[in-house]
């Protein structure tokens, strides 16, 4: 689950919106998002695949970017990169905010 410190700071409100409305319109609310996972394990090359909105969209963007290093691929003993493609899905957890 990603946390709420994500989701702070002045687009907070826009964010809330967009899942709201593609909630009301029974619109899946999840974003695929497509990366490299390096030799050492640094993600690289974040691309969204399948957005709900710029807003949306850059907070896994922002999520990818801070995400901490993973386990590189071994293919015969030797790491390598490799491409992986995640649905990241958004739930409201409270109430939207009223005044920013």
């Amino acid at each position: 689950m990603i946390q709420t410190k994500y989701f702070c700071g002045p687009h907070h409100r826009r964010l809330h919106q967009q899942i709201a409305h593609r909630r009301r319109t029974r619109v899946p609310v999840a974003v695929t998002i497509e990366f490299t996972v390096g030799r050492q394990g640094e993600l690289k090359y974040p691309k969204i695949i399948n957005g709900l909105g710029k807003y949306c969209n850059q907070v896994v963007i922002d999520v990818i970017d801070n995400s901490p290093r993973w386990v590189p691929c071994l293919v015969r003993g030797k790491k390598v990169e490799v491409k992986y493609q995640l649905d990241i899905s958004f739930k409201i957890a409270g109430q939207m905010p009223t005044k920013i």
